[in-house]
């Protein structure tokens, strides 16, 4: 019976370096491959970021970061991530914050009265986000005083990943 020489290549580099094999036969690289494509965890990440300090005396939401999307595909998930740091010039009036999509679809709020107005208060988070039909969308951190202070926020960061 004759014997049928396997076909095989040498593997030097997958998934960024931290498989390291020889001798994988071709079949068996075609699956990982495929394996790999097939992950959509973390493609299609996009980011904005905005560090200097930014002020208002408002009442009105300001926008300090915005990030605007490719198109999203629709029933896919994305989670969108963000930090920033809050601060009011007075300690007994509110500073105001926000998150959101498509400047309706409220992610995230947040009310502060500062102990001390020389005090930042960060403020992180993640959430997710569906889109219905495929579409750009707008995400942004928005800002305001309470009245008779001046708001102050920094070191703002949006990022968006599709996770399903």
């Amino acid at each position: 019976m004759a014997k049928t020489k396997r076909k095989w290549i040498i593997l030097d580099w997958l998934l960024d370096g931290c498989l390291r094999a020889q001798d994988i036969p071709y079949n068996a690289l075609l699956s990982i491959k495929g394996a790999i494509d097939a992950i959509v965890f973390g493609k299609e990440r996009q980011d904005e970021e905005s560090l200097a300090l930014s002020t208002t005396t408002s009442t009105s939401f300001q926008e300090k970061l915005s990030l605007v999307t490719g198109t999203l595909i629709a029933g896919q998930r994305y989670r969108v991530g963000w930090y920033f740091e809050l601060n009011s010039s007075k300690t007994n009036s509110s500073v105001y914050s926000q998150v959101q999509a498509l400047d309706s679809i409220t992610i995230q709020e947040t009310i502060y009265e500062p102990k001390d107005s020389n005090n930042w208060i960060p403020i992180g988070g993640f959430g997710y986000f569906t889109p219905s039909t495929d579409q750009v969308v707008n995400f942004d951190i928005d800002y305001r005083a309470g009245g008779g202070n001046v708001a102050g926020i920094r070191n703002a960061r949006l990022e968006l990943w599709r996770v399903e």
